[in-house]
């Protein structure tokens, strides 16, 4: 219960220091001011698992939840939408808590985040084509932030939950670990990653 209430408080600050209202025009190659690494469009894919380190003591005391590799504090999924390249997340936005669409340059802003990291499940044309219209229609309908932190709900998500439930319906994602804690049950960050499924494509620190 105690590692549930930290959990509770940290990700309500945390996911509300780095939720972003605003939108501007980006070009098909992102410059993350964070790192002055350069994501090209060829090095993207939609389904791509974009993971950010944010700054400071709250992203941090966040990133801890993760059992194994405590780094990360928030993550998304890199989307093509109309020749854009966006990232989709679930965050604990000032107005409205919930799924929404990002540009690159929003969700790596330079003044927030420390690092970042770009990983890839195998998933086949005809995946990423399904994957597509479930995230369109997340976009155009979406999903409120779980604030109760609770893994079963299939009506509103936490950041890592919503990349969960979203890459678990296609085979090539089935090895994304749960992480337990007591009789709680959760998705951390390192999660997505650490696991058979998972790629490293790219961060902000190596070069490919």
């Amino acid at each position: 219960m105690k590692h549930r209430i930290v959990f509770l408080v940290t990700g309500f600050l945390v996911l509300s220091l780095n939720s972003y209202c605003i939108y501007r025009y980006v070009k098909s190659v992102a410059v993350p001011a964070s790192s002055g690494r350069i994501i090209r469009a060829e090095h993207l894919q939609t389904g791509d698992i974009i993971l950010r380190r944010g700054k400071g003591m709250v992203s941090h005391w966040f990133a801890q939840m993760s059992q194994s590799d405590p780094y990360y504090s928030h993550a998304g999924i890199v989307f093509l939408q109309n020749g854009k390249w966006k990232v989709v997340s679930s965050t604990q936005d000032c107005l409205k808590p919930g799924v929404i669409a990002q540009e690159f340059n929003d969700f790596l802003q330079g003044d927030i985040t420390e690092d970042f990291a770009v990983y890839r499940y195998s998933l086949s044309w005809k995946d990423r084509e399904a994957l597509e219209v479930r995230l369109i229609d997340d976009i155009i309908h979406p999903s409120p932030f779980d604030s109760a932190f609770e893994l079963s709900s299939d009506s509103a998500y936490y950041c890592t939950e919503y990349i969960y439930q979203r890459m678990k319906l296609f085979t090539a994602c089935k090895n994304i670990h749960v992480s337990v804690s007591g009789s709680w049950k959760y998705i951390a960050p390192d999660d997505l990653y650490l696991n058979t499924d998972g790629q490293f494509i790219i961060n902000g620190r190596k070069t490919n």
